[in-house]
């Protein structure tokens, strides 16, 4: 399903279909929404306030020629699959058919990539899931993962 919303830069908006089918849906979609695929993408969650251009800079660069993305780790060892750099190639061909998608775990679309892992800088893997969360991030606190 497309969008349109006014933005100051251009966006094509893209979203799962049926709604709700969560984030490898979700991806497998806005990745189909490119008018012309790019050879990398960066997902970001939405919900991980202390992810820096710095994080990026660190994923992009560990994405060398023998691996299909790097994902950043957090300090327990938990990968954050929404927090990454993927070949957009790679991430379509693991895809499966359409109609599987829906309900789709990341953790199932990505196992059959080469996955380097970026560990984590203070508390950039974490993600914001309760309103402490939320409290914590607005006063400039520490918050769980």
């Amino acid at each position: 399903m497309r969008d349109s919303r006014p933005t100051a830069r251009p966006v094509r908006w893209a979203r799962e279909d049926p709604p709700g089918g969560g984030p490898a849906a979700a991806l497998l979609a806005g990745l189909r929404a490119f008018a012309h695929a790019p050879v990398r993408v960066i997902v970001l969650a939405g919900d991980m306030p202390r992810v820096t251009g710095d994080t990026v800079d660190r994923l992009e660069a560990a994405v060398e020629d023998d691996v299909d993305g790097a994902v950043l780790v957090d300090h327990d060892g938990r990968a954050q699959y929404l927090c990454a750099s993927y070949r957009v190639a790679a991430l379509l061909a693991a895809a499966p058919p359409y109609k599987e998608e829906h309900g789709l775990p990341m953790h199932r679309l990505l196992a059959p990539l080469s996955l380097a892992e970026v560990t984590a800088v203070g508390e950039e893997a974490a993600d914001v899931d309760t309103w402490a969360d939320v409290r914590a991030v607005r006063e400039g606190g520490d918050f769980g993962a």
